[in-house]
């Protein structure tokens, strides 16, 4: 059974320290993502918050956050955000880790599609991808392309829709400059999801800040 008064699940990973000195401290990531962790809770959601995580710590806890959601979570909406460094690597967007010491090797980071792969295991009819990075516009269409590859596999009974959302802080050449999270919750969207149809019949809408 999930917690009373629970409707949804949110998962905010914030790197705000890194092991290698090609990646600067962000001051105040984690406070940030704590304090929209907390504003989430006032909706309804269940948050889990995850600070400076090296990468076999990301999938750690995305796969344990995914499958809690998935047993408890009656098909609820999840809320999934990044904030930390990124860099581009053949045009694809590389979400760094504390421990990342080269963007080039898959293994050693972290990817929007991989997000909406643990969004899209945990049950949830509507996801919301929140991307925090430099260059992140260049993970909204993988994580796109993914949920449709996903829906069109699956057909959902009559009462329920599948929809993702993905905001992304900057355009896919762009840095963030610092901006802060590019996202914040409001009563109506969280609790009823988005208030008109998707920009595409398929489910899946797209937005840069």
């Amino acid at each position: 059974m999930g917690e009373p008064g629970v409707h949804g699940t949110a998962l905010g990973v914030a790197v705000e320290s890194y092991d290698r000195p090609a990646f600067p401290h962000l001051p105040g990531a984690r406070r940030q993502m704590g304090e929209l962790c907390a504003l989430l809770r006032e909706y309804g959601y269940a948050p889990r918050l995850v600070a400076d995580p090296g990468r076999d710590e990301v999938r750690d806890e995305v796969r344990s956050w995914s499958a809690r959601w998935r047993k408890d979570g009656r098909h609820g909406p999840a809320v999934v955000l990044w904030s930390g460094h990124a860099e581009l690597s053949h045009s694809a967007l590389r979400l760094i880790t504390r421990d990342t010491a080269d963007i080039g090797d898959e293994e050693e980071t972290y990817s929007t599609e991989l997000l909406a792969s643990a969004a899209l295991r945990c049950g949830a009819d509507q996801i919301l991808l929140v991307v925090d990075t430099c260059h992140s516009g260049a993970g909204v269409l993988p994580a796109l392309h993914k949920a449709l590859r996903t829906w069109a596999e699956r057909t959902l009974p009559k009462g329920r829709s599948a929809w993702l959302g993905v905001v992304a802080s900057c355009q896919p050449e762009e840095r963030a400059h610092g901006r802060g999270c590019c996202w914040t919750p409001s009563p109506g969207c969280c609790a009823k999801g988005p208030a008109g149809p998707p920009t595409d019949t398929s489910g899946a809408y797209a937005t840069e800040g």
